[in-house]
């Protein structure tokens, strides 16, 4: 569609190996392929010595541990980089945030190695006199942080005060569990760069389903593109289109 060049990366290796088979099999693909993070992605561009104009990320931005880190080192690359963000945590539609918010309990509270027991168990290690109580106490106030920061927050006795009652990230990556967050959060940031935010509603694909659940989603979409600005309450997935306020 006219791309000189299009970079793939991801930290995760399995996404890149279906990446390389993908591009194998159909003849058609990614020109460069790269596993790993905004530091690997960095470093090639340098050594290349390419500016590129776009960035298009899919279920990246809400697991990202830290956004103002992420922007400034993505921003590095290239100060003006225009940025297209897709996710499902849609904080305006209530019916997913429920779904979501269900999903996130879970990952603290219920499944094995929950995040809540990883927390409790790398404190104990590192705090091996701590009293029982005082130990769940802290693990519960260190929601949101990875291992690194947990030690530092409690030697300190910092602790995160901005922190919902629902969004929580592994400790040991920092990944977040499909964090839900306010438009203005990314606003905020991103004001910082002047940047602005374009917020836009995306639909339900229509591929692999029974003819019902197709019909369905045929309906949610009409009712999607007819409801204006109000329609973005049915979204499944939104778009963030980052843009240097200027351009």
């Amino acid at each position: 569609v006219g791309f000189k060049t299009v970079i793939y990366i991801d930290i995760h290796e399995n996404a890149v190996q279906t990446v390389q088979v993908l591009k194998e099999t159909l003849q058609i693909g990614p020109d460069i392929i790269l596993q790993g993070d905004a530091d690997v992605l960095k470093k090639y561009l340098q050594e290349e010595n390419i500016s590129p104009e776009l960035l298009i990320a899919t279920d990246l931005i809400e697991h990202i541990y830290d956004l103002e880190l992420f922007f400034e080192d993505i921003l590095a690359i290239n100060p003006s980089l225009h940025m297209l963000f897709t996710t499902a945590s849609n904080p305006y539609n209530p019916i997913l945030k429920r779904k979501l918010r269900k999903m996130m309990l879970h990952c603290e509270y219920e499944k094995e190695n929950n995040f809540l027991s990883l927390r409790k168990q790398y404190i104990q290690e590192k705090f091996p006199e701590t009293a029982e109580e005082q130990v769940i106490d802290w693990a519960k106030k260190t929601r949101g942080l990875r291992y690194q920061d947990i030690k530092e927050a409690i030697e300190n006795q910092k602790f995160p005060t901005d922190l919902d009652a629902y969004n929580t990230c592994n400790p040991v990556d920092g990944s977040w569990a499909e964090r839900i967050l306010a438009i203005k959060v990314y606003r905020d940031i991103l004001l910082k760069y002047e940047y602005e935010l374009r917020v836009k509603k995306l639909y339900y694909p229509l591929q692999g389903d029974e003819k019902i659940k197709i019909l369905l989603k045929k309906t949610l979409n009409m009712l999607i593109f007819l409801g204006g600005k109000v329609g973005i309450i049915l979204s499944p997935v939104i778009l963030l289109s980052c843009e240097k306020a200027n351009k």
